[in-house]
């Protein structure tokens, strides 16, 4: 069963992909996942959270992008053969840059994972 810190890194991740992918290509990926791995405090787990965070970015963004060829070979039939032929060739770019970024976020969530595992979060607690 996936523990909360996990389930939250890989939310958080996701998220983070998602929004930093268009504004910093690579680095993007990496503090995506370095924040992933730092929500699950261990280093594999930091790993894990990245790996998937990033693999579930780059399935989200093909099948969105599936849907659209089917609608729009649907709305022009006599561009079907077109779009077809596209969805798969578009679909070995989809492959790889989902690779390239839950490779990225990975390392990135292992680092941020051992870095929480060797430096702990001090919150100081409030006097009464």
């Amino acid at each position: 069963m996936i523990g909360g810190r996990l389930l939250i890194g890989i939310l958080v991740g996701f998220v983070l992909n998602s929004l930093l992918e268009s504004a910093l290509p690579v680095i993007g990926n990496f503090i995506a996942g370095f924040v992933a791995g730092y929500i699950a405090i261990r280093p594999i787990r930091g790993l894990i959270a990245g790996f998937i965070s990033g693999i579930l970015k780059g399935l989200i963004i093909g099948l969105i992008f599936a849907f659209a060829f089917r609608l729009i070979s649907f709305i022009l039939p006599f561009l079907a053969p077109f779009f077809e032929m596209l969805q798969y060739v578009s679909l070995i770019g989809f492959v790889s840059e989902s690779l390239r970024s839950a490779l990225l976020s990975a390392i990135g969530g292992f680092i941020g994972g051992l870095i929480r595992s060797k430096y702990p979060l001090y919150i100081p607690k409030m006097r009464r």
